[in-house]
């Protein structure tokens, strides 16, 4: 598949009905499914979140990337 400059790869699980009809609008918008995918997925959490909770997510976020979003439990 290769790699977009930018981004991480990552495995989501989706409902394939809707795989499809974001494969299908995107090839309609002309437009590359990952940056479809990524304006969604941005525009579901700014629609969902208030500033306060976006701030507390995005610092959040940004320690994890900062330690390296390491999975395994810290003892």
């Amino acid at each position: 598949m290769g790699k977009l400059e930018g981004h991480r790869q990552v495995t989501l699980y989706v409902d394939p009905k809707l795989y499809e009809r974001v494969r299908c609008v995107a090839y309609t918008f002309d437009e590359d499914i990952y940056e479809f995918v990524d304006e969604a997925l941005t525009s579901a959490i700014e629609r969902r979140t208030t500033k306060a909770q976006r701030d507390a997510i995005d610092s959040m976020a940004k320690q994890n990337i900062k330690n390296g979003a390491s999975r395994t439990k810290r003892r």
